[in-house]
């Protein structure tokens, strides 16, 4: 049989993903990645237990998690630095949960797709791509592909040159996101825990992510003129979390701000075209399941259209496989948002009762309970057993 190639655009999580799992089934692979350099600092990324399996299966589990803390319990505070809500769950139940650098993530996805001998392109950007296989770089020069995948993010050039039909909403809110010394002195939450300030329409995910490291992600609507400012106006931040001011004072260098937006689609590929990741459904990050659905998308597509010859039914399965879960967690993160713009009282009852409930927990935690094509339960989740 003929050796299939497939051509990437993007060397985000998905992208590094596909790469990694096509050229383990034994695909040759190229990536072409428009920045100069592999890199995500200054941000954070929860991975839940379905994107931990991923990594397993691809092998960068190790590498993504080495010197990180595992997280048992999460909790909801308020702008007096109250607990409006808990949620445990003990290290019995395998559930895994981390924040991570996503500049580590994205590194140990590389570090796997090159060694299985993927080839990957920096300073190398997709600026279309036709559904016959044809990629067109911005140097002039073109590739063919067997496979093309559009891993290029909200504003893909790939699927706005194929023209998917779909459409890209604004979601009124994003983030101002940065990675902070953590200090002994920080001794506010438990060991082992992540939390969710409130405090009016702003909020603060905060998540130690190393001995040495905090994770936060400032987040509030877009007509929130100081919640929005750039540099972010830690004044004004302060106010709002008085509690952990100290935390929020070593923010020297955020990312910028972030608007969170909703690409909606009616398909995820067209002829030899397939997209992934928030090309296909970006969605805001409320569950912290953009990075997770990524890597389901990866291992799943690069499963499926390895199992037959015949690409259009491999990458049909794919998409009845992964729609349904990705299509629900993109909703119930959108739902969550809509509670910024709840009077406080009211919002904290909710928060409360949200804790509480099973049945909502449940929801939360669909992602984390769905296992996508190419992750073989059977040899993997082993670390979860032992933390």
């Amino acid at each position: 049989m003929k050796r299939r190639h497939a051509v990437i655009a993007g060397a985000g999580i998905g992208g590094l993903t596909a790469a990694a799992g096509l050229a383990q089934r034994g695909w040759s692979v190229e990536v072409h990645e428009r920045a100069p350099v592999i890199r995500a600092t200054g941000s954070g990324i929860y991975i839940g237990e379905n994107g931990l399996r991923v990594l397993e299966a691809v092998g960068a589990y190790e590498e993504t998690l080495d010197g990180g803390i595992r997280f048992y319990r999460r909790e909801t505070r308020d702008h007096r630095n109250r607990t409006v809500g808990r949620y445990h769950w003990p290290p019995e139940s395998g559930l895994r949960i981390h924040v991570v650098a996503r500049e580590r993530l994205v590194l140990a996805l590389r570090n796997v797709a090159v060694k299985a001998g993927a080839e990957v392109f920096t300073g190398s950007e997709v600026v279309a791509a036709e559904p016959n296989g044809t990629v067109r770089l911005a140097d002039g020069s073109e590739r063919r592909g067997d496979l093309v995948i559009g891993a290029d993010g909200v504003y893909s050039k790939t699927r706005e040159s194929v023209g998917f039909p779909g459409r890209i909403t604004s979601l009124n809110c994003g983030a101002i996101r940065a990675i902070v010394p953590r200090l002994p002195t920080d001794r506010d939450l438990p060991e082992d825990t992540y939390a969710e300030y409130w405090s009016g329409v702003r909020r603060v995910f905060y998540a130690p992510i190393t001995a040495n490291e905090t994770y936060l992600a400032l987040m509030t609507v877009d007509d929130d003129p100081e919640g929005t400012e750039e540099p972010p106006n830690l004044d004004a931040w302060c106010r709002s979390f008085p509690a952990i001011a100290p935390v929020l004072r070593r923010i020297v260098n955020p990312l910028r701000w972030t608007p969170f937006e909703q690409v909606k689609l009616e398909r995820w590929h067209i002829g030899k075209v397939a997209l992934l990741g928030d090309a296909a459904h970006a969605m805001s990050a409320n569950l912290g399941q953009g990075g997770g659905t990524a890597l389901m998308d990866g291992i799943s597509l690069a499963e499926n259209v390895s199992r037959t010859d015949d690409l259009e039914a491999g990458l049909n399965r794919w998409e009845e496989r992964e729609r349904p879960i990705v299509d629900r967690i993109q909703m119930v993160s959108n739902l969550y948002g809509k509670l910024s713009y709840w009077p406080t009282l009211p919002r904290y009852m909710a928060l409360w009762a949200m804790n509480r409930s099973e049945w909502v927990k449940n929801i939360r935690t669909v992602a984390s309970n769905y296992v996508p094509d190419g992750v073989d339960l059977a040899r993997v989740g082993q670390a979860g057993k032992t933390g």
